[in-house]
């Protein structure tokens, strides 16, 4: 043997026997120390991730059938499921927390509605904008007073985004806004969803009349005038609408179109009072313009016999 191949003195040692001190000079030797404590952590992470991902799916499901059974106003099936979603502690979902609500709501508990409304459509910071929604409707619906305004106010104004419920929100934004004397703001939503619903023409007139603003007050009147005779032709019985139009062509001063269609309606039913209580008003704005006008004697007792 040529000692030329033989190790270091200090490092030889017998076939055969383990070193340690030298197995810790061996490349990689921490890295085989490491490897058992990592495949323990990353069995156990795998177990817990495995575990939060089947509670994610099992509530998902719930969270979407409680979403579906409210949707369908099938209540009794969304309190089944919701009931499944709190046995999981699971209400992270605003929609879900928002049903859960309306089912509280539905069921009388009126104070845990209250509380799980505030919590996701709070009065004083916007939160999930169909639970605003909500909460807009129902009041509207039970004839708030001027002391509710400034909360319905906000639930809808926290409610735009809803893309679907736009022209619905911005009508009754726009009223609200109307009936807190914020001509600006009504004008702003009213205007962006006249030409859908021409009725509102009727309250822009008004909000112009009130600011003074006389040449935007005809233009919406005759927008309004438009839209009732079409109404009127497609419903000539509807007393309402026939009565609405003849205000309209008073509103503009053109009291002989008022009388016409007030009097039309005459026509159909002589008998129905709301139809001659209108023509009889009109009539004696007539003997008034008359009488101011100096007109002859006998046209005026001409109109006060067809008022009588």
């Amino acid at each position: 043997v040529h000692s030329e191949n033989l190790p270091d003195a200090a490092e030889w040692r017998p076939p055969g026997r383990f070193s340690l001190a030298r197995l810790r000079k061996t490349r990689g030797f921490w890295l085989y120390c490491a490897i058992p404590p990592l495949i323990v952590a990353s069995t156990m992470i795998a177990a817990t991730v495995n575990e939060a991902t089947n509670l994610e799916r099992r509530t998902g499901h719930y969270v979407k059938a409680v979403e579906y059974a409210y949707q369908a106003e099938d209540y009794t099936a969304a309190a089944h499921y919701y009931a499944k979603l709190k046995s999981f502690d699971y209400e992270q979902s605003p929609n879900a927390r928002f049903i859960g609500a309306v089912l509280a709501y539905r069921s009388g508990r009126t104070d845990e509605a209250m509380q799980k409304l505030n919590d996701v459509a709070p009065t004083t910071r916007t939160g999930f904008r169909p639970a605003h929604l909500w909460r807009a409707r129902e009041s509207l619906a039970s004839q708030p007073t001027p002391e509710q305004l400034p909360e319905i106010r906000h639930h809808l104004e926290s409610a735009l985004g809803i893309e679907e419920q736009e022209d619905w929100i911005r009508t009754n934004l726009g009223q609200v806004c109307a009936a807190q004397n914020d001509y600006p703001a009504a004008l702003e939503h009213l205007v962006r969803v006249a030409d859908e619903h021409p009725e509102l023409y009727v309250l822009i007139a008004k909000i112009h009349q009130a600011t003074g603003n006389i040449d935007s007050h005809l233009a919406a009147l005759e927008k309004a005038t438009q839209f009732a005779k079409k109404r009127l032709a497609q419903e000539p019985e509807n007393t309402a609408i026939r009565i609405a139009t003849a205000q309209l062509y008073h509103d503009q001063g053109d009291l002989k179109n008022a009388l016409k269609v007030a009097a039309e309606g005459l026509g159909q039913d002589a008998t129905n009072q709301e139809l001659r209580t209108c023509v009889s008003q009109l009539l004696m704005t007539q003997f008034d313009q008359l009488r101011r006008s100096e007109g002859t004697v006998e046209n005026q007792i001409a109109v006060l016999e067809k008022s009588v």
